[in-house]
């Protein structure tokens, strides 16, 4: 957004005086391209769209220009132009001299005549068309730079608001998916409800299944009866735990559901930047929210339940406050949209919800279509937004925010949009409070239109400002931004003062050239007239110096070559004399300098010779300490090849372990396989014993009867006289029968009673021993995961071993090269001392030789003297 902001034109390359300026340039001067060119030409612009092309197509209100400035400009311009074109004439040569009269040395040179005017009038021609080229130049620059800048603020904001569609659209999108969850529709669909009859189903079961036992307790094991309510005892009590299942399971299946929706929904709210909070609300239901507290008993722990701690208002309460308010009446007549509203347009809910609207900058509800009266409302940070709208930079004054369809703004001001990275972060302090937009007439013409962007020129509080809306897909929510026309103009500005400048230095660098160049020509005019006098006197010591290369410079060589060979002789030995001197000089100096240059290299020498004999020794004492430095590597390496022996017992010892330890697991899993066949052995044979005991009391029953039969039988023996004694015996035996019977019975009840105790007894014994299987198997596993751990670790000491033994061995080879090195570094050290000492012995020479050219220059310097006097006696300076 910057880059489209602050856009500036390429300055064009300065050409260097070797640089050939192509012909074009000499036609004709160059052009400023228009408007929309130079947009196009940009190279920092992105391709556009087509509805970039039509916010760049949309007419502006222009803005209004200097024009009594140019004109009085162009006015004075045009006069100067014509008084530089009256001194013209005077600048052209004549076509024919020869009519012209002879003058000597006493002709006076009128000011408007001179040299100096001329030029001067020259350079002012060009200037005066510089300034004109600096004014069309403004003109033109500045209408490209206004219609970039508005371009530039109609993208920016055009990429903002495709920008904010895409993220509300992603909302949308991650609403939908939570909306038709299958956990949400099956939670209320009343899967997991219970009503009050099969609660009261399962405490009648109950209390049936208590009045049995109670019944039963207080009869004699072993009688009719008491079989009879055992019976019914295990049935009722069959009956109440499947009941209990029931509600158990449907009050599970409720809590599990809620608790993973909740996370459902948390994780929708970590994986989208802008959402802060979820909300679904239902008349009769626990809300499901990403705020912990207002949550559910579902999601609360005994004790909070039973305390009445951290429980807040029920779904009912919440949906019904909902429903009074504006987005709630919205929602309630149409479940198709998502309704956008501002912050803190519902305190009571933001209450209910526990909701702090300083916290969220919009808030989307809509209704939940798998049932009824229920809602999912969806806070979005203000962070989110405010982190958006912080990264425009718009400039010093300006405006950007969003308008809610309610009318809630959120707007920041030109300190927040101008500020640093690093300060940014503060910007929910820049949030302007005043109502910027919404009472404004040009925001309800924009709201009014059905256009969804456009641009225009406005009035606020007495300023100019260009005005761009966005409308935000279907959201009803309106990107809003004003930009002080000032700023948008302050770049054409700095052009203006920028070519007043240049066009005022241009006229004072002109005046100093031509100013400058004038004085040079006559100065140098008049130091010829005063170098000629001296010779026309006959002064042939006049010599002529310039520094300049044009035809004064061959005027001046034409003299000098004149008096040159006037001189003659005399001239030329002079010159002899001086370069003889200055070369004796030279030679002295560099003498006296290499001398010393050389006792410096000789000095060098010997503390090299030092300094080399003294590396030698320390090569020797390095080799030494490579010798014992390569037989602890030795020693390293052989140790470490005993540890990775020791290492690879150890494992083969662990594996051996843990083989064993195998075989004990596959033993004790067998323990207890063969102990619950005991354990069901002995349940059927208690089942078995309570069947011997129904048997037995059948038996009972039947033997009472025949006693009664048997009664029965006497009675009428009796009664039948003589007849009936054959009847009375047989009557007597069956009596006795049946008392055996009876007497069978009992004990056969005894046995089984004391058959029961025992398979109790053993029972609870195979149990106690099951349990101790069990212990014993899980101090199996631990031991194998013990071995099993122990194993990994020695593999990894294995691996650390061998990486040691191939360090060391590395250690080694390095330790070897390193020793051959050393042994040819001492090697090149002797010979450097040899070659050291050669060096040292010719130095020495040199400076023998030295002494000798240093004698022979001084007596050629005493020579080169007395020619010096010899030609001081001519007078030729």
């Amino acid at each position: 957004m910057k880059k489209l902001l602050n856009m500036k034109k390429k300055e064009k390359p300065i050409r260097t005086p070797k640089e050939k300026k192509p012909k074009a340039e000499k036609v004709k001067p160059a052009r400023m391209k228009k408007p929309k060119k130079a947009a196009k030409a940009s190279k920092i612009k992105p391709p556009r769209t087509a509805r970039q092309k039509a916010h760049t197509t949309k007419s502006s209100k222009p803005i209004s220009k200097p024009i009594g400035f140019v004109r009085n400009k162009m006015k004075w311009l045009g006069r100067q132009i014509v008084k530089s074109i009256r001194i013209i004439p005077t600048l052209l040569p004549k076509k024919s001299v020869k009519d012209a009269p002879l003058l000597n040395g006493n002709v006076k040179v009128l000011p408007q005549f001179c040299i100096q005017t001329k030029l001067i009038g020259c350079y002012l021609i060009p200037v005066m068309l510089i300034v004109i080229l600096g004014i069309v130049s403004y003109s033109r620059s500045s209408r490209a730079l206004n219609s970039n800048y508005e371009s530039a603020v109609s993208q920016t904001m055009n990429m903002a608001n495709e920008y904010f569609t895409f993220a509300f659209s992603n909302i949308e999108t991650d609403m939908n998916t939570v909306l038709s969850d299958g956990e949400l529709r099956v939670y209320y669909s009343g899967e997991y409800t219970t009503n009050e009859t099969q609660q009261k189903t399962r405490d009648d079961l109950k209390k049936k299944s208590d009045t049995l036992k109670s019944k039963l307790d207080s009869l004699t094991p072993g009688t009719l009866e008491y079989y009879k309510i055992y019976s019914e005892y295990i049935t009722a009590k069959n009956d109440f735990q499947d009941a209990s299942d029931v509600i158990t399971e449907a009050q599970e299946g409720k809590k599990n559901t809620y608790y993973s929706f909740n996370q459902t929904i948390g994780n929708k709210v970590a994986a989208n930047q802008f959402i802060g909070n979820i909300y679904i609300v239902k008349s009769g239901f626990n809300t499901f929210s990403t705020q912990t507290k207002l949550r559910g008993q579902e999601d609360k722990s005994k004790e909070e339940i039973e305390n009445k701690i951290n429980l807040y208002p029920k779904g009912e309460e919440i949906y019904s406050a909902f429903l009074d308010t504006d987005l709630g009446k919205k929602v309630s007549m149409d479940a198709t949209k998502y309704y956008w509203v501002g912050s803190g347009s519902m305190p009571e809910l933001d209450k209910l919800l526990l909701a702090d609207s300083s916290n969220y900058a919009l808030r989307l509800a809509h209704d939940v279509t798998t049932t009824t009266e229920a809602v999912m409302i969806v806070d979005i940070k203000k962070d989110a937004i405010l982190n958006i709208l912080a990264n425009f930079n718009l400039g010093e004054g300006s405006y950007v925010g969003i308008v809610t369809p309610d009318n809630q703004e959120i707007v920041l001001d030109g300190k927040a949009l101008t500020a640093e990275e690093s300060d940014k972060t503060s910007s929910k302090n820049n949030i302007v409070k005043e109502t910027i937009y919404k009472d404004q007439d040009f925001y309800k013409e924009a709201l009014k239109s059905k256009d969804t962007f456009g641009k225009d020129y406005v009035r606020f509080h007495g300023r100019s400002y260009l005005f761009t809306y966005e409308k935000i897909g279907n959201s009803g929510i309106m990107l809003c931004s004003m930009v002080p026309q000032s700023v948008i103009v302050a770049q054409a500005n700095s052009i203006r003062v920028l070519t007043f400048v240049m066009v005022i230095i241009s006229c004072i660098i002109a005046m100093i050239v031509g100013t400058l160049i004038s004085k040079g020509f006559s100065k140098s005019i008049n130091l010829s007239i005063k170098e000629l006098a001296k010779v026309s006197k006959g002064d042939l010591t006049v010599e002529f110096r310039t520094n300049r290369r044009d035809e004064f410079a061959l005027l001046y060589g034409s003299c000098n070559d004149m008096l040159a060979n006037i001189r003659g002789l005399i001239m030329e030995v002079e010159s002899v004399y001086d370069t003889l001197s200055v070369s004796l000089n030279k030679v002295n100096t560099s003498s006296t300098t290499f001398s010393e240059t050389t006792k410096d290299i000789q000095s060098s020498v010997h503390e090299i010779e030092i300094g080399v004999g003294e590396q030698t020794e320390s090569a020797t004492d390095c080799l030494n300490e490579m010798d014992s430095l390569f037989t602890k590597i030795n020693v390293v390496n052989h140790n470490t090849n005993e540890i990775g022996s020791i290492a690879a017992s150890t494992q083969v010892a662990i594996n051996s372990g843990l083989t064993s330890m195998d075989n004990l697991n596959a033993k004790t899993k067998s323990t207890t396989d063969i102990t619950d066949s005991v354990i069901q052995t002995i349940k059927e044979l208690s089942v078995h014993s309570k069947n011997i005991g129904q048997i037995v009391n059948s038996i009972n029953d039947i033997a009472e009867e025949t006693n009664l039969l048997s009664l029965n039988a006497s009675i009428e023996a009796a009664r039948a006289g003589a007849a009936g004694k054959g009847f009375s015996v047989v009557a007597t035996q069956i009596r006795k029968l049946a008392d055996q019977c009876l007497a069978s019975a009992g004990k056969i009840s005894n046995i089984v009673t004391e058959i029961t105790e025992a398979t109790k007894e053993a029972v609870s014994t195979a149990q106690t021993a099951e349990e101790i299987v069990d212990e014993q198997v899980e101090a199996v596993a631990a031991t194998a995961h013990s071995f099993q751990t122990l194993k990994q670790r020695i593999e990894k000491l294995s691996e650390y071993l061998e990486s040691i033994q191939s360090s060391s061995k590395d250690m080694e080879a390095s330790g070897s090269s390193t020793l051959n090195s050393m042994e040819n570094i001492s090697a090149i050290l002797e010979e450097t001392l040899a070659s050291v000492t050669s060096v040292a012995n010719v130095t020495d020479k040199q400076s023998e030789a030295l002494t000798s050219l240093d004698d022979a220059s001084s007596q050629l310097m005493i020579r080169a003297e007395r020619l010096g006097d010899a030609i001081s006696k001519f007078k030729t300076k």
